[in-house]
């Protein structure tokens, strides 16, 4: 379950359920700037806790915003609000809306929110939970309110501790907007809220609200706010064969080795734009006309209720055109002094690059893009003389084919 101010009510002390394994307790008194005057009992009750899930029997969890000019304090330049000076990924703060004073402001938070619990606390938790609601102070600049969430990660992560997102799909979306894989926000576990008794098995298997992260909790409410910790399962690879690139109508092979979930899903999807390739749900993909040029790789994905949702994604594979290769000939009189050309016809698709490689007998002597001619010698007498054109094209196997004379005269 978690608590905070809203459980104070006249008490001195809470009293946590005997029967709840885990809590998290609130560090602020509803906004990011003050104190729950509850935290040190609520906290003490928490550490009697039998903790016998994946969660820690006490987290602690704190409030956040970007209330921009409108704060009680908002930064003017790359301090915070304690006199720290801050080394600023955005760019210098002057006092601005944006994000540049929005991550000072995050960091500052956070560096006020880690002193509250350090003081009332004689060890702090691991866990550090971000309350992330739209029901606090937020600008629409999505990215100024990510730089102000970023700025309490950073914060959090240099005293080593590890941070979560507590939030719903929809208040992350209107607050944060779409977060980018290399985000700082990216990765990071998810507590979903607005779950029920239920139905919170199942909403482990939900996206996390930032990418490569996964749900570690869902919050239901009853009387009391309660939360179900989700479990995490041992995660397998995932791999592709052919890893060479090949050629279009190759099929493709996911290989998932040892996962500890119930269910396996595959999704090939081309990597260039990561969007699905349609139907290619399967443990095997062939390869199409429309895969020509890019390269594909496959998700693998596990779920099992209860579990939070894990994938991994292989590495990419080319998917080469088939060139056409046309028809050779030699065109000259196989005689010394003579000259031969090199004709090809119907090769495809344009633009194709021809490469030409004469062969006296076995034994190559002439060679290169310029060289569809071969000025017969005394050399080439006796010998038979094999012209191998090679056509090559971006995105497409090269393809050759030969011709061969009858043997050369003397003249």
């Amino acid at each position: 379950m978690d608590v905070s101010f809203p459980q104070c009510a006249a008490k001195s002390h809470v009293d946590l359920p005997a029967s709840v394994p885990f809590a998290v307790v609130g560090v602020n008194g509803g906004v990011a700037s003050n104190s729950n005057p509850c935290f040190l009992s609520e906290f003490n009750s928490a550490l009697l806790l039998a903790g016998s899930v994946d969660q820690p029997h006490a987290a602690l969890y704190v409030n956040t915003g970007n209330p921009s000019l409108a704060a009680t304090w908002w930064p003017s330049d790359d301090t915070t609000q304690s006199g720290t000076r801050v080394s600023n990924p955005n760019g210098a703060c002057t006092h601005l809306a944006g994000a540049s004073c929005a991550y000072i402001y995050g960091y500052s938070m956070a560096q006020a929110d880690y002193r509250r619990a350090r003081t009332a606390l004689v060890r702090v938790p691991r866990m550090w939970w971000l309350d992330v609601e739209t029901s606090n102070s937020w600008q629409p600049d999505v990215v100024a309110n990510s730089a102000s969430l970023i700025g309490m990660v950073d914060y959090f992560e240099s005293k080593g501790l590890d941070v979560g997102i507590y939030s719903t799909s929809y208040q992350w979306g209107i607050i944060a907007g779409a977060t980018l894989p290399a985000s700082h926000l990216a990765g990071l576990p998810s507590w979903l809220a607005g779950g029920s008794a239920v139905g919170a098995p199942v909403d482990c298997e939900k996206n996390p609200l930032t990418p490569n992260g996964r749900v570690a909790m869902v919050q239901y409410v009853t009387n009391l706010d309660n939360d179900y910790a989700c479990q995490s399962f041992a995660v397998g690879s995932a791999t592709i064969a052919p890893h060479a690139p090949s050629v279009v109508g190759t099929e493709l092979t996911a290989s998932a080795g040892h996962w500890g979930a119930r269910d396996i899903q595959y999704a090939y999807q081309w990597n260039d734009d990561g969007v699905a390739i349609p139907g290619a749900t399967g443990s095997s993909y062939v390869t199409g006309p429309s895969d020509v040029g890019a390269t594909v790789s496959v998700t693998i994905t596990g779920t099992k209720p209860g579990y939070s949702l894990a994938s991994r994604t292989s590495d990419t594979v080319s998917v080469l055109g088939e060139l056409a290769p046309g028809v050779v000939t030699i065109t000259g009189t196989a005689s010394v002094g003579q000259t031969l050309t090199a004709t090809t016809v119907a090769w495809g698709p344009a633009p194709i690059t021809l490469t030409y490689r004469w062969y006296r007998g076995s034994k190559l002597v002439s060679s290169g893009p310029a060289a569809a001619t071969f000025p017969l010698t005394g050399a080439d007498a006796g010998n038979t003389i094999t012209v191998r054109v090679t056509g090559s094209e971006p995105g497409y196997a090269s393809a050759s084919e030969s011709a061969t004379t009858a043997v050369v005269s003397a003249g």
